[in-house]
């Protein structure tokens, strides 16, 4: 059974370990590189996990995914949909769909007029994912942070 909690700036270590985990095995996903999540100090790992909101998906005691939700850039009322990861070992059993319900329970918490995500070219899971959400490509398309040579999409889901 899936169970999916909010990561406390407590749990900095695990978030971090689960991070470089998702770095290394689908650096293609991500705006960091795993080099630079390397390199974070403890306080940067904790400052940002106190600015955004993180949630685990935990099957059972094992940590099994995650994901993140950040203010939307072209819109701080909206919220961002990012760093989703979920462990291959995990997937296909609904984690990702979990952690998507709980970033849509969060932006209708604050009571956000969309989420966003920005989507990885290739990335063909991923935007299926979204699109089973709702989500639809919005045209706009921008180099990928941690490798300029290939670029990402943007996606969003109006709020309802």
């Amino acid at each position: 059974m899936i169970k999916i909690e909010r990561v406390t700036v407590a749990e900095w270590a695990l978030y971090r370990e689960m991070r470089l985990t998702s770095l290394a095995e689908a650096p293609y996903a991500y705006g960091w590189t795993l080099q630079q999540a390397q390199d974070f100090t403890a306080e940067q790992w904790q400052q940002g996990l106190a600015e955004r909101v993180d949630f685990f998906a935990r099957d059972l005691d094992r940590l099994v995914g995650t994901v993140g939700v950040v203010p939307a850039e072209d819109d701080p009322a909206a919220v961002e949909l990012t760093s989703m990861w979920v462990a291959p070992a995990a997937r296909g059993q609904g984690v990702a769909a979990a952690l998507v319900g709980a970033v849509l329970a969060h932006a209708l918490k604050v009571a956000a007029p969309a989420v966003s995500a920005w989507v990885s070219d290739g990335n063909d899971d991923a935007e299926r994912l979204y699109q089973r959400h709702g989500f639809t490509r919005t045209g706009r398309s921008q180099p990928l942070p941690s490798a300029p040579g290939r670029s990402e999409f943007e996606m969003i889901l109006p709020a309802s």
